[in-house]
């Protein structure tokens, strides 16, 4: 089944600053910031610049004034600049991603994983030198916001995608902190996963075995169903992921049903739920779907869901045609 390819873009938010660099040309000089070799090609190479975006999602692009200050933008959504150590020829640029971070002294971030129950994974960050900070968390396609406590901790329960499960925790693009661990019963669990960031309140909701909204078998967020259920072989259940205390939240709902510990024929059918509110009404809202199969498949797609109108604000509303429906066979 295909259910979304996600593109995992460090520089994919409206106000994170992708990178800082500079357009050099080789012109005879003997700074070699801007001379090759003569064994080496002599083609101007173009370095990569400062971007951000504003509040109305146009890219503003700054070229720098003197090799060494960056251009400066007056805009309300302008945002600070990450320091950066190194700069990349166009031709040597590696792929768009998180740049890894150098920890000072006594300043280091440790992310530790254990693999629970239902082939979720506890994580525990430790970061002393970011307290009460916005973080993402990446894995594998999948990428949710989340903020650290006064002592720069945090905690979660993660859904693994993958039996080998590798997780990367960012502070403002920068990556802190990199960990992997063995997930040995992934490949009894089947995941759906609705992606999206902003301020979009969508829900995942999984109807098993003709259940309708309201029934046992409807399984979402707002429902009592654990992972304790599912690794019992009796129901699937929801973990939603993500803060809207962040400058621009991402989101993640994942569905898990016990795939290998359930011998059963029938349906499950996915739904996206949102709600309509002043923020959101209106508009279009990018949203990304991941799928596993038994912890080793990753299918993914993309697709937008089109808000109603403002005059419909504080109502809600279903989309039954955005997930395919998961056939199960008996083991």
């Amino acid at each position: 089944m295909s259910l979304m390819r996600y593109g995992v873009a460090a520089i994919a938010t409206a106000t994170i600053v992708l990178g800082l660099g500079y357009i050099v040309q080789s012109d005879g000089t003997s700074d070699t910031r801007s001379v090759r070799k003569a064994s080496q090609p002599t083609a101007s190479a173009v370095y990569s610049v400062a971007s951000s975006t504003n509040t109305v999602g146009a890219a503003i692009f700054g070229m720098p004034r003197a090799i060494d200050a960056p251009a400066i933008h007056q805009f309300e959504s302008e945002a600070a600049l990450v320091a950066v150590d190194a700069r990349f020829a166009e031709m040597e640029t590696p792929q768009a991603s998180f740049m890894p971070a150098s920890p000072l002294d006594s300043c280091e971030t440790d992310l530790i994983a254990e693999p629970r129950f239902a082939a979720m994974v506890g994580l525990a960050l430790q970061s002393p030198c970011h307290p009460n900070a916005e973080v993402v968390v990446w894995h594998e396609q999948m990428v949710f916001s989340a903020r650290t406590d006064d002592v720069g901790g945090l905690a979660l329960d993660v859904p693994a995608l993958s039996s080998s499960a590798t997780f990367v925790v960012t502070v403002d693009n920068i990556e802190e902190a990199r960990t992997i661990v063995h997930v040995p019963d992934a490949d009894m669990f089947d995941r759906a996963i609705l992606q999206w960031r902003g301020t979009g309140n969508l829900q995942l909701h999984a109807m098993e075995f003709g259940a309708t909204i309201g029934d046992p078998g409807h399984i979402w967020s707002a429902s009592t169903h654990s992972p304790e259920l599912a690794h019992d072989g009796e129901r699937g259940f929801m973990t939603r992921l993500g803060t809207s205390n962040a400058t621009i939240p991402y989101w993640a709902e994942v569905y898990t049903y016990p795939t290998g510990l359930i011998s059963r024929d029938g349906q499950i059918k996915l739904q996206v739920g949102a709600a309509v509110t002043e923020e959101n009404c209106g508009r279009e809202l990018d949203v990304k779907g991941i799928r596993t199969n038994a912890g080793r498949y990753l299918a993914s797609s993309a697709f937008e869901i089109e808000m109603p109108g403002c005059d419909t604000v504080g109502q809600s509303f279903m989309r039954p045609d955005l997930f395919d429906t998961l056939t199960l066979a008996a083991r």
